[in-house]
């Protein structure tokens, strides 16, 4: 079953949001059920603000400052060439290793960045970059943090630099870390076992020997001073993201450049996977780049969604391009089949996802596209009785490039980053009624969010 939805004039769709309907529900930050503390990757600052809230203020930042190696430093032709973020500059005689400096970055939509012939455009991560080279958005580019309020720890990928770098909670002060290599994107973990599960989606350019595209990395945290690595799952399909876990042991991942989904026993590492777009039908290691799945979340033991950002798709054989919508799929784990999907505009890009099973309901972030001011959002999912529908949604002409989402503690709220506008967001969960929006830092590109409420 596939429902599908076509958003309306701008401004009667913000109403019907409840946005000026005070009379519904109390905003009022007095009645939070206690203070939170929003984790907050913010990308090109190598950065992780931690805000305050009821207070609605910035309380720390830390500085994502893991080892790295200085381009200029390097000697030779072949170690400068194994670093992502480092060229080898040929001169001659005065040949050296220097910086990447990537003249795409500029491009902010996939349109402009493909019409010049030395971009491409990188999907899982929405930026433009130059031809097989990456980005420079700093040393680490911090990507995604996962909050163990068991254990009292917060960890960040840095998708740059290849590190997942582990934090004590409370007091937010660095215990180590441990490098992974292939772009470290998305995490999940099991707190009673001290495992954390890691999506590993590039090659970093022989910064890990022998390091596919393909892994889901084992790291074991149980040691209160050494993180160590564990084993590399691979899955077979390249560029894994979206990864996510479920109460009995089974690990789920998606290929976001092949359009495949896979459920992994914690166990013994064993392996299940099926085709997601059924149009093309591709086997588990062609990469199509249609679909482009970005995050899984797991709403029981035996459903969970996966967002996929879509977008203009060109096919390899013909060159003839393609819109395809935006989309959130609904599984069934326990036989690894399609249950239902729901479709929304081409450039509204779905990206990060968060669920509540009390209220059997998902909400969604829709990063949008910046031609077409509007189509950034967050709308809201009702998935009772194995079936999608839309419960509310909220736009505006100001967000741009929505990124991460998470719920407050209590429930009552979400927490959005704007990757683009360099804000966070705050909506109710009722109604989607916008609350406010805190300002970070300029260029922040703020992304992954987690969310620890104090006792």
């Amino acid at each position: 079953m596939i429902k599908q939805i076509i958003k309306t004039i701008p401004i009667l769709l913000i109403y019907s949001c409840g946005i000026f309907d005070s009379d519904q529900e109390v905003d009022s930050e007095q009645e939070v059920d206690s203070e939170q503390e929003i984790y907050i990757a913010m990308q090109a600052l190598d950065k992780v603000a931690i805000v305050d809230y009821p207070s609605a203020k910035i309380d720390t930042t830390i500085e994502i400052n893991f080892d790295t190696i200085s381009c200029v430093t390097i000697q030779s032709e072949s170690d400068c060439n194994a670093i992502s973020a480092c060229y080898w500059h040929n001169m001659g005689t005065m040949s050296h290793c220097m910086e990447i400096e990537d003249e795409c970055i500029s491009y902010d939509n996939q349109l402009d960045c493909e019409d010049n012939s030395i971009c491409e455009w990188h999907a899982s991560m929405g930026h433009c970059m130059t031809s097989g080279e990456t980005m420079n958005m700093g040393s680490h580019t911090p990507h995604f943090i996962v909050i163990d309020a068991e254990n009292k720890y917060w960890f960040v990928t840095t998708i740059t630099s290849g590190w997942v770098g582990r934090y004590q909670l409370g007091t937010n002060q660095f215990i180590d870390k441990v490098f992974v290599g292939d772009s470290p994107a998305l995490m999940t973990m099991n707190t009673s076992q001290n495992k954390l599960y890691v999506s590993r989606m590039m090659p970093m350019a022989g910064m890990m020997e022998g390091s596919v595209s393909s892994v889901i990395q084992e790291i074991d945290y149980s040691d209160p001073e050494t993180m160590r690595l564990g084993r590399s799952i691979d899955v077979k399909s390249p560029t894994p993201h979206g990864i996510e876990i479920n109460d009995i042991g089974e690990i789920f991942t998606a290929s976001n450049t092949a359009d495949w989904i896979w459920k992994i026993n914690e166990v013994d590492g064993s392996t299940d996977g099926k085709v997601m777009d059924e149009i093309i039908g591709n086997s588990y290691n062609m990469e199509t780049q249609r679909l482009k799945p970005i995050q899984i979340e797991t709403l029981n033991d035996s459903l969970l969604m996966v967002t996929c950002s879509g977008g203009i798709w060109v096919n390899g054989y013909t060159q003839v391009s393609d819109s395809l919508a935006g989309q959130v799929q609904l599984w069934n784990t326990k036989d690894m089949t399609l249950v239902d999907s729901y479709l929304f505009e081409w450039n509204s890009t779905p990206w990060h996802i968060v669920s509540s099973s009390d209220l059997q309901q998902a909400f969604v972030v829709l990063s949008g596209d910046n031609l077409y001011p509007g189509s950034a959002g967050v709308v809201c999912l009702n998935y009772s009785s194995n079936e999608l529908s839309l419960q509310w949604e909220t736009y505006d002409d100001t967000f741009v490039k929505l990124h991460g989402i998470e719920l407050s503690g209590d429930g009552e709220r979400l927490y959005v980053s704007g990757r683009g506008d360099g804000k966070l967001h705050i909506f109710t969960t009722l109604s989607g009624n916008w609350i406010k929006s805190i300002e970070l830092e300029q260029n922040a590109m703020s992304g992954g969010i987690a969310v620890y409420s104090k006792d």
